[in-house]
């Protein structure tokens, strides 16, 4: 029904529409009241999408690469494809942001300086951060400063590699 609704939605502005999902949750984490993990189909289960392969990422980004007319040297475009980490919001945001560049920078370094920068990037970052509960974004902060991890923080992190925010 959802997705019915949201195809409505796309055929009625005549395909001038996107949306976005940032974050997702299991129902019973959403509406722990309405949903108890107990009542639910002992059939069902959680699925995550993982972020995307790198061979997939080049074929999207051949696509936005046209579409926003951006021409990229092999390098950069290595460089986009790991600095968006399979999420295809950043690459595209990363594309738009070139574009609008007179010169793209040919360092990686300079890329992730320009990018880490841009108001829509840190924008789409502080939405997913926000999604997060507090026990994910103490554990993501953890893992920034500490770069480990102990075998008790992976159970703890559940969400965070099944949705590939941390690999």
């Amino acid at each position: 029904e959802f997705f019915s609704n949201l195809v409505g939605l796309r055929d009625a502005v005549k395909h001038k529409i996107s949306f976005v999902f940032t974050s997702f949750r299991p129902l019973p984490d959403l509406v722990p009241e309405v949903f108890k993990k107990s009542l639910l189909s002992t059939f069902s289960r959680d699925m995550y999408l993982a972020p995307a392969e790198k061979t997939d990422m080049r074929i999207i980004m051949i696509t936005l690469e046209e579409q926003y007319n951006v021409p990229l040297t092999p390098e950069t475009r290595d460089a986009l494809i790991d600095l968006s980490g399979g999420y295809v919001q950043y690459l595209q945001i990363a594309l738009i942001r070139l574009h609008e560049e007179k010169s793209i920078p040919s360092k990686a370094s300079d890329l992730f300086t320009l990018l880490s920068r841009d108001e829509q990037i840190i924008f789409q970052s502080e939405e997913l951060f926000e999604s997060l509960t507090k026990s994910e974004k103490e554990l993501l902060l953890q893992i920034k400063q500490l770069n480990t991890l102990g075998t008790e923080d992976r159970q703890r992190g559940t969400y965070l590699w099944n949705t590939g925010m941390v690999r």
